[in-house]
């Protein structure tokens, strides 16, 4: 209700949006304290003159519970109305009570979700700005070590040496990690686009860019021919470069670490890409915690931010994709997921 008058925000049987407060039932019923009913409009004074009444197959029967917020306000009416005389049982007049409560409870169930939404907008942009401001100081710090380290490495003592190479560790893993952040915020701000990728050349240039740590890991990377994909290049490259990285991570130091790139025919728009490995594995028990945001199982044993997987998880799933794990502890991991995908291939060339 606002100032003279009334709105219908849902309504079936009726054409009307709104009316006058000075016709309005409602008005009357929302001043009472449980259902109101009026059995018979034409034999009720308050409303045997009232225009919807005495109009041709006017109004006949009212009866409705109030819509009140959790801390008693107020808000409105659900009513239920009939052009004959009616009386509602106790049973009926329980059943409209029970669903007003329902009603106001998926109210205020919608606003959480508004206010949820809203605090974490407000608390994604404000990690997105830190995350900008610390990069730079971080990336200066970073400058500056290795500036140190360049011009006076033939003077310092070797304890020195060592603290500068802990200072440059330690701003290379606070930059990776920032960057990460960045990219798991930006995942879920990205606007998701029409475009469609070669697989094989995405592939290839993620093998490009992976070159140094493929090398000096002992890496070995075969492929099959993978499809056109539904997404941008730079999703697709994303999650390969996590999902491959992830890989060479987790390698067993014991023996050549191998990966294995395949993609089944598409079917239904969709095609289902695995990275498969032979490195350590993973157990039962982690399977369902490897995609939690900064998760990580070797703790600093092993390099990475944990964050990568989190970030991988969105951006399939954001088109409308799955991804899962597959693992057998000290034998290897397999990486699965579906993308939107169409039938055109073409041979891989890296």
């Amino acid at each position: 209700m606002t100032e003279g008058r009334q709105w219908f925000k849902a309504k079936k049987g009726i054409d009307v949006n709104e009316t006058g407060l000075d016709v309005s039932i409602c008005a009357h019923a929302i001043l009472q304290h449980d259902v109101f009913e009026v059995q018979d409009t034409t034999t009720d004074a308050r409303f045997r003159d009232n225009p919807l009444v005495t109009m041709a197959n006017g109004l006949r029967f009212y009866t409705g519970a109030i819509l009140k917020t959790p801390e008693g306000l107020p808000l409105g009416m659900l009513c239920v109305l009939d052009t004959r005389p009616r009386q509602l049982t106790d049973h009926q007049k329980f059943a409209l009570s029970t669903l007003a409560t329902q009603v106001m409870k998926q109210l205020e169930l919608k606003k959480t979700i508004r206010e949820y939404a809203e605090k974490n907008a407000e608390l994604t942009h404000f990690s997105h700005a830190i995350a900008h401001d610390l990069r730079d100081p971080l990336a200066s710090v970073t400058m500056l070590a290795q500036m140190l380290k360049m011009k006076y490495a033939p003077q310092m003592e070797p304890r020195a040496g060592e603290m500068v190479d802990t200072i440059l560790s330690s701003t290379e893993r606070s930059l990776n990690l920032l960057t990460n952040m960045l990219a798991l915020a930006e995942a879920d701000d990205r606007q998701l686009t029409d475009e469609s990728c070669d697989g094989n050349a995405v592939l290839a240039a993620t093998l490009e860019n992976l070159a140094a740590a493929i090398a000096a890991s002992g890496t070995s990377v075969e492929a099959e021919p993978l499809p056109y994909i539904d997404m941008g290049a730079g999703e697709l490259g994303q999650i390969l470069q996590n999902l491959i990285g992830n890989a060479m991570n987790y390698r067993d130091r014991n023996r050549d670490c191998r990966i294995t790139i395949s993609a089944t025919p598409v079917q239904a728009g969709r095609a289902t890409i695995t990275v498969r490995d032979n490195g350590i594995g993973i157990t039962h028990a982690n399977l369902n915690a490897i995609f939690a945001p900064l998760k990580r199982l070797h703790g600093s044993e092993r390099p990475g931010t944990g964050l990568g997987l989190s970030i991988t998880r969105k951006i399939v799933e954001r088109r409308d994709g799955r991804i899962w794990v597959e693992s057998v502890f000290g034998q290897g991991t397999s990486f699965c997921f579906t993308v939107p995908a169409t039938e055109r291939r073409l041979k891989i060339t890296a």
